[in-house]
């Protein structure tokens, strides 16, 4: 019997993945079907508005667990550069913290989300400290583009066939993509109950940017000529 409880301990253990405290934990939760979902507009912040309740559920968690979070699209990330007290918390194994935080955050979420339960894809990871400034670049390099291309979406663009360089000459041609606020061009960091433009912290410009939910939302854009470019 013991044999057979010692085998079976180490088929568990090879799915055990264990984090330690030495590195920067990044937490990763992507809402599920959001941006195919038509009923979904990521530009309303209206309270109980999916991109609202985002913002306050990553600012609620960065607080809870003393890290920077990141929001953009339909996505929020946690990064724990000292996570000696979160692994005491959750223990250390990727297994156990994806599957406590995401009840946590499915939990908070869904209670100001005014509409169906939101299901959360959730991932976690550990990097070297010294790789966090790399990843921080690679994120804002993922959510300009796909920002971008929702946008264009939401406009009647079929974004397919088109380079990032031509979608970048579209929205500079109809003028009112640049007047979007952070969250809607290449997301937020929120940081110790305070907000910033992610391009510009990534950047090195740590300027406090004051985040309103009162904002004008994007209209509708002339279409311009694509075979113009």
């Amino acid at each position: 019997m013991k044999d057979s409880l010692d085998f079976f301990k180490k088929i568990k253990d090879n799915y055990s993945v264990l984090l330690g405290t030495q590195k920067t934990i990044i937490l990763f939760f992507d809402g599920k079907n959001v941006t195919s979902n038509q009923s979904i507009n990521l530009y309303d912040l209206e309270k109980g508005s999916f991109s609202r309740s985002l913002v306050n559920t990553a600012k609620e968690f960065s607080i809870r667990w003393h890290c920077k979070a990141l929001v953009g699209i339909d996505e929020m990330l946690f990064i724990i550069n000292k996570p000696y007290n979160f692994i005491k918390k959750y223990r250390n194994t990727a297994s156990d913290i994806v599957s406590i935080t995401s009840q946590e955050i499915f939990s908070y979420f869904n209670n100001i989300y005014q509409n169906k339960n939101m299901y959360f894809h959730a991932k976690v990871f550990a990097i070297n400290i010294d790789k966090v400034e790399l990843f921080l670049k690679y994120q804002l390099s993922r959510w300009t583009n796909v920002l971008l291309q929702y946008y264009l979406k939401k406009n009647g663009y079929d974004t397919h066939n088109l380079k990032f360089v031509d979608m970048k000459r579209i929205v500079t041609e109809t003028g009112i993509y640049n007047n979007l606020i952070p969250l809607f061009r290449n997301g937020l960091l929120i940081q110790n109950r305070k907000y910033y433009d992610f391009s510009k912290y990534v950047n090195g410009n740590f300027e406090e940017f004051v985040f309103s939910f009162n904002v004008q939302l994007p209209t509708n854009v002339q279409k311009v000529d694509i075979e113009d470019f």
